[in-house]
């Protein structure tokens, strides 16, 4: 039987698959490449839908899926930390270290994660889903605490290009930075560290397959756009 919110659901849709408004939530170290391309792309590939992009960190998110006032959302998580929400996995996007141009770094393309313990980490915030993900690549955390945390990517990438330490950012984001000689990029060695993009659903709403479908949607936008992505790993 369904839930009375799936139930709404089912009847507010009429059975029409991704159709209407779409209440879409997107984490800030993605949405400023992702949102036009998403934004221009689902007007080409589902006219009948009407994306609302909502900015947010992946906390906000997640409350607003599960008060019903957002209808998916594009996060970075394992599949087992969204609790109460379905996951569904679209691809996983590289993540690169971010440093001063006149770093010993600059232009590798061999660093092992292990390596960034020996360096003076630059951070976001709590509730940003990158902090974590950087987090886990340092094995020494515990003895090594971050040198400063900020609360947007573009207020820590200046303070890598001052020489004031180095950040982990996803691959994509360098279509953003400013044309300037001040930073320097390092890849990590074969398929290296990466983020696990999900489009995230209620569990108990009726429209899973149509979620499904806006992830393959969403996944063949990114690929179209030449966005760095790698395919998901078993």
């Amino acid at each position: 039987m369904l839930s009375a919110e799936a139930f709404r659901e089912a009847v507010t849709n009429q059975g029409a698959a991704l159709t209407g408004s779409m209440r879409l939530g997107i984490i800030p170290t993605l949405a400023p490449y992702l949102a036009p391309i998403l934004l221009d792309g689902l007007m080409d590939t589902l006219p009948q839908m009407k994306p609302e992009l909502r900015e947010l960190v992946t906390g906000d998110i997640l409350d607003l899926l599960s008060q019903g006032r957002l209808d998916a959302a594009i996060i970075s998580l394992e599949e087992e930390e969204v609790h109460r929400s379905t996951a569904v996995p679209m691809f996983d996007e590289p993540l690169v270290a971010l440093v001063a141009a006149d770093h010993p770094w600059a232009g590798r393309e061999d660093l092992q994660p292990e390596e960034l313990d020996s360096q003076p980490l630059l951070l976001l915030d709590e509730g940003n889903c990158l902090r974590e993900q950087t987090l886990a690549l340092c094995q020494r955390y515990g003895s090594q605490p971050p040198l400063a945390v900020a609360t947007t990517l573009s207020t820590v990438i200046r303070m890598v290009a001052h020489g004031s330490g180095i950040t982990i950012i996803p691959e994509g984001a360098l279509r953003m930075l400013p044309p300037q000689e001040d930073y320097a990029v390092a890849r990590f060695a074969g398929r290296g560290p990466v983020r696990h993009m999900n489009l995230v659903h209620r569990t108990s709403s009726s429209r899973g397959a149509e979620f499904k479908q806006l992830a393959e949607v969403i996944t063949d936008l990114v690929g179209k756009a030449g966005l760095p992505m790698l395919p998901i790993e078993a």
